[in-house]
């Protein structure tokens, strides 16, 4: 078996906001320890990973000897490792790692000559792979080298569950999409009298492979060494949030346009009394539960107007809009408690309210607008 990884492991974008670094440093620790720890053959650096900055992100990988592949990368008098060669399985499988991204202080060169170079230097080999953080116009130069089997596409964070071919003959394009949530497992066979590979049931004689998508949720075990790593480290992201600086008085809770939910209770009673019922009522308690109440990646979710300018940005904000209360769905009541009026607050809510945070990725795909309004309707 030989575990891949694309890049963008660290932070999904080429710029981290100030706020994030703290909490994303010690994510990023987390993230390599438990790389080590389960056994990860092969990490392409992407863009997001660098956003660290590029001696923070070197500290990390030697710390833990990381295994880079980063063909074309060279930082000073360093050249990245561009590929190794496996024995597994029977099968000796070489791997190509390319990344398009120069962090600071650092150079790349052209990926595709890179690639070029680096499957002159492997030799021959019973299959080839390059896992590569580039651009999509370069993924299809690179996987119509006829020198190459499989591409792992660790830039578009698509998934795909039957490998794309590039092309009319090219390589097969792989993915297994973002932020963690599914595996992606290439088996490989080999074939007395194949040529090329083809996937298990084309017609004609080829290599052999199956592909299949491995979603990572609650029905996936959990790795008792990584396990310890992960709760570990949420003490240190939780006082990693102390490091961010305050927001400005004009976007305090309080100065700004939410009242909170209670200020709704003296006239809609009973719709306060249902929503009590809900689990948005008890959302900021579910990250509570395990230690993530100070975490920026998940807080913004279980509380009521983050993603308005003028709520809570940071969770020492919060105050009372823990949960996701009324003015989630209604809007800032502020103004509606001055004067109510219909004018004044949004009474129906549409499906795109829900999905800044329901969006398919935070909450795993579940959502589905039929089903959950019922539960939250009053």
């Amino acid at each position: 078996m030989l575990v891949l990884d694309g890049g963008d492991l660290f932070w999904k974008s080429r710029v981290l906001p100030a706020v994030r670094n703290a909490q994303q440093l010690e994510k990023a620790r987390l993230q390599v320890a438990a790389y080590s720890s389960s056994g990860v053959d092969v990490f392409v650096p992407g863009e997001g990973d660098f956003s660290l900055g590029s001696e923070k992100v070197f500290e990390l990988v030697e710390e833990v000897d990381m295994p880079v592949l980063a063909a074309g990368l060279v930082c000073g008098e360093t050249r990245w490792p561009a590929h190794r060669v496996f024995e597994r399985g029977g099968l000796r499988v070489g791997v190509v790692g390319v990344t398009g991204e120069a962090p600071e202080g650092c150079r790349v060169e052209d990926p595709v000559a890179s690639v070029e170079a680096a499957v002159l230097a492997q030799g021959e080999v019973d299959v080839r792979l390059v896992v590569a953080h580039v651009s999509n116009e370069q993924v299809s130069v690179i996987g119509a080298l006829d020198s190459v089997d499989f591409i792992l596409d660790g830039h578009a964070r698509k998934t795909w569950v039957t490998p794309k071919r590039v092309g009319e003959a090219g390589a097969f394009e792989l993915g297994a999409g973002s932020r963690g949530k599914r595996l992606g497992v290439l088996s490989l066979r080999l074939e007395n009298k194949g040529v090329g590979w083809a996937l298990s049931g084309t017609p004609g004689e080829h290599h052999r492979f199956t592909h299949r998508i491995v979603d990572l949720d609650g029905s996936v075990g959990e790795h008792p060494e990584t396990q310890k790593l992960v709760e570990a480290a949420k003490l240190r992201i939780d006082a990693a949030v102390s490091d961010i600086p305050a927001q400005p008085a004009s976007l305090a809770v309080g100065a700004g346009p939410f009242v909170g939910s209670p200020a709704c209770l003296s006239c809609h009673p009973a719709q306060y009394a249902q929503w009590r019922t809900t689990q948005h009522a008890t959302a900021m308690d579910t990250l509570r539960s395990v230690n993530r109440s100070a975490d920026l990646d998940c807080f913004a979710c279980h509380v009521t107007g983050a993603a308005h300018p003028q709520g809570p940005q940071h969770p020492s904000e919060v105050g009372i809009l823990e949960h996701v209360g009324c003015e989630s769905c209604h809007g800032p009541g502020k103004a509606h408690v001055a004067e109510p009026s219909a004018a004044s607050i949004h009474k129906s809510v549409e499906p795109s309210t829900c999905q800044v945070c329901h969006d398919g990725e935070k909450d795993g795909g579940r959502f589905d607008w039929a089903t959950y309004l019922p539960q939250v309707s009053h």
